[in-house]
């Protein structure tokens, strides 16, 4: 009981510090001369702004974050969650404030369900952070750490389908460039294998600590 209020209480500790430094990294990138800006793709092709994504955007981004806890509450799998998304945000953040990157968005008006959505997301989140895409970063890295597991592969499948889904999303809704997804995925895939590569070594030292 006592491991479980602690693992609780890290995620909400590491979800405010990641607020908080989210928020400091689009001021920082709202105010800043170097802050760069492209065409949007969703304005240089209209027909790919598809507003109903904006459910799986919503949703797909707020499950890619919670799901890997479900699957990975033993204690080293906890921390290997809890060490992959420091590692990506941490990687994101800085990336962030060296090359601050806006985006000018799509009017969000209209009745439909996605578009009310974005609305809802929009009025806290700020046009920058824009390079690498949070959403693809948590998506994948969702995907990698759920799908290590022995899985019914029409599981596994589901995940990979959700990560992909999301990825689309974040450029089919207006919110990224088409070049924010790959860094996400990039820098997701980076901070996984590397997560694991720090704790196997970990491991690998106390045992031999252990032996004397």
């Amino acid at each position: 009981m006592k491991r479980h209020l602690l693992q609780m209480a890290t995620i909400l500790v590491f979800g405010i510090t990641w607020l908080m430094i989210y928020d400091f990294t689009s001021r920082m990138g709202m105010d800043s001369p170097r802050t760069m800006s492209f065409v949007p793709p969703t304005q240089k092709y209209p027909w790919l702004f598809l507003p109903w994504t904006g459910i799986v955007y919503f949703f797909g981004g707020f499950l890619s974050v919670i799901l890997p806890f479900f699957w990975n509450w033993s204690r080293r799998n906890f921390f290997f969650v809890i060490a992959s998304n420091a590692i990506a945000s941490g990687i994101a953040f800085i990336t962030y404030v060296l090359y601050p990157l806006k985006i000018v968005r799509p009017h969000f008006q209209g009745s439909d369900f996605g578009l009310h959505l974005m609305r809802i997301f929009t009025s806290w989140d700020g046009t920058t952070n824009c390079f690498p895409s949070f959403h693809a970063i948590f998506a994948v890295l969702c995907a990698l750490l759920i799908t290590r597991h022995h899985l019914p592969k029409i599981l596994k499948y589901s995940f990979w389908i959700l990560a992909i889904s999301v990825c689309c999303a974040t450029v089919t809704v207006g919110q990224h460039y088409v070049m924010d997804v790959p860094a996400g995925i990039f820098t997701a895939i980076f901070a996984f294998y590397l997560s694991r590569w720090l704790l196997d070594r970990q491991e690998s030292r106390l045992t031999r600590i252990s032996r004397f």
